[in-house]
């Protein structure tokens, strides 16, 4: 069986997003926004951003931890930054 990265980044986004702000993780889809979280906060995403780029053993640059308009652009963002890292 072949494992889907892009799943696998997703799982754990969705859970990180639930642990960092006390939420159910089933409550988190890809069309959450960060309004719909609360304390996903300006402060709450630099926390959050940090979370994942260690979780995930990503650089966390200026690119990846900008402002997200819901989950399902996190995870792509994510995915697009995995990729880029494991070519390099």
């Amino acid at each position: 069986m072949t494992r889907n990265p892009h799943q696998d980044i997703e799982t754990t986004v969705c859970w990180l997003i639930a642990d960092t702000f006390y939420t159910a993780p089933h409550s988190i889809t890809l069309s959450t926004r960060p309004d719909d979280i609360e304390g996903w906060d300006q402060a709450g995403h630099t926390v959050l951003m940090t979370r994942i780029a260690r979780r995930l053993g990503l650089p966390l640059t200026d690119g990846l931890a900008g402002p997200i308009i819901d989950v399902g652009g996190l995870i792509r963002r994510l995915s697009q930054n995995a990729a880029l890292d494991s070519n390099e």
